[in-house]
């Protein structure tokens, strides 16, 4: 007999499934605790990692020694099946429970734990089945007839629990969010969730009702693309739950997480084609004794190689464009406004231009709040006198003072407020009774800019 060797493709493959995707799982599930310790999708995220880094194989734990071997075998399975559980949680109290739920009595702690019951018992058949068959093959297929008729009917219910429960949550909760943020979180969850987990699902359930393993179904670069796509659910995960919840409290620094992760996503993605080039090309290199045919695969491999990464260059620039700001380069957005304003010598057109290009570059948010606002009166050089700036504002405008305010008396409001130049609809002037500091009303005043902001921006927290 002569040993075989191993195909280096697939050691490659083993390396990736079975040592660094789980490290990268539980990596990114304790980086997202570390940064929410108090929030509880945090930590069904957590779990939902450790799940997803041992759905491989078991890597050769039943090589182990006993006692090892066994609480390993252990530990493999119940992650690897109770993930479900994780899956259900998260859909279930992402990003907040139903309404239903939250209005029911003390009992309502039961409903998730009713649902996960039966999970709870696939997993420790599944546990018990793994490690006996280890040291007793006849024994574990005994376990497996005895208990075949609940087989099929646990199947079916774990497949409901991640459809229904994960998915249908999510879905139904986007169509019901009242804030505009909720439902963008929701969507990007929903359909992130579904691009990662449905081509493995598919492959997974034609093997199943093939009754084959999908190894021996599909080719490996097949299975290969659908466990590299599942890269994108827990990356989507931390992305709901840390970045988009962190952009709520700073909008200043949204654009900037955004633009980040984006840009990191594609070079993911790049690197994750150019994997996908290589496992597909390796096989035929070392199948092929053909040199000349060689020779084409490599060439073949190196140009698509160079055609992704000019791809990942110009979905780079275009995520630049759409998404973030319309300039996407500092140093463009400099020479772009030397080149218009070089030539103009008035000062209203300069501002306008210089204005105008700022706001599509950073986007600026299209509704205002303006407390304790007025005109002073004093004399201003043109370009600097806020009397000529105040007819171009055309965003809705909120203005809120006090009746009894010393410096910028109810006349001088009522000047800056008609000055405006939002339309009659879009602007709102309150007026407490109270002197500059309109802190003193501070509920009241919380109540007049939420309602405004919610007017304009859908529901905010």
């Amino acid at each position: 007999m002569t040993p075989g060797t191993t195909p280096l493709s697939q050691e490659i493959f083993d390396v990736l499934l079975n040592i660094v995707a789980p490290i990268g799982c539980v990596l990114l599930g304790s980086w997202v605790v570390l940064i929410r310790p108090r929030d509880r999708l945090a930590w069904i995220l957590l779990g939902l990692m450790f799940g997803f880094s041992q759905l491989g194989s078991s890597f050769k734990i039943e090589s182990w020694g006993p006692g090892y071997r066994d609480a390993a075998m252990a530990y493999h399975i119940a992650l690897a099946v109770g993930w479900v559980i994780f899956m259900f949680l998260f859909g279930f109290f992402f990003p907040e429970p139903f309404p239903f739920y939250t209005r029911m009595g003390a009992w309502r702690k039961w409903i998730p734990i009713a649902v996960i019951v039966p999970i709870l018992g696939e997993v420790l058949y599944a546990i018990v089945v793994s490690i006996v068959e280890m040291t007793n093959y006849a024994h574990a297929r005994e376990i497996v007839q005895s208990l075949h008729p609940f087989d099929t009917p646990l199947r079916i219910y774990l497949y409901a629990v991640v459809g229904f429960g994960f998915f249908g949550s999510i879905f139904t909760k986007s169509s019901m969010a009242i804030s505009r943020d909720a439902k963008r979180r929701l969507q990007l969850l929903y359909w992130g969730a579904t691009i990662a987990l449905a081509p493995l699902l598919v492959i997974t359930l034609f093997s199943q009702y093939g009754g084959k393993s999908m190894w021996t179904m599909f080719p490996d670069w097949l299975i290969a693309v659908g466990l590299i796509m599942t890269t994108i659910f827990p990356l989507t995960l931390a992305y709901v739950i840390v970045v988009q919840r962190a952009m709520e409290v700073r909008v200043a620094v949204r654009q900037g997480l955004q633009y980040g992760l984006a840009k990191n996503g594609i070079l993911v993605l790049q690197g994750v084609a150019a994997l996908v080039v290589v496992l597909t090309a390796l096989p035929l290199l070392t199948r092929s004794e053909d040199r000349p045919t060689k020779i084409i695969v490599a060439a073949v491999g190196l140009l698509a190689i160079f055609t992704i990464r000019r791809a990942a260059h110009r979905l780079r620039t275009w995520t630049d464009r759409r998404f973030f700001r319309e300039a996407y380069n500092a140093e463009q957005v400099l020479s772009e406004l030397s080149d218009q304003v070089r030539s103009m010598v008035e000062t209203r057109p300069l501002i306008e231009t210089v204005a105008a290009r700022i706001s599509e570059t950073l986007h600026v948010p299209r509704v205002a709040v303006l407390l304790s606002g007025g005109f002073d009166g004093a004399a201003k050089l043109p370009e600097v006198d806020e009397v000529n700036f105040a007819p171009r504002v055309t965003v809705p405008v909120l203005m809120v003072n006090g009746r009894y305010d010393a410096v910028f008396p109810v006349t001088s409001q009522n000047v800056m407020f008609h000055a405006l130049g939002s339309k009659e609809k879009d602007k709102r002037h309150v007026i407490f009774d109270t002197p500059h500091d309109i802190s003193q009303r501070k509920g009241d005043l919380s109540k007049e800019v939420l309602a405004w902001l919610d007017k304009y921006l859908g529901r905010v927290n």
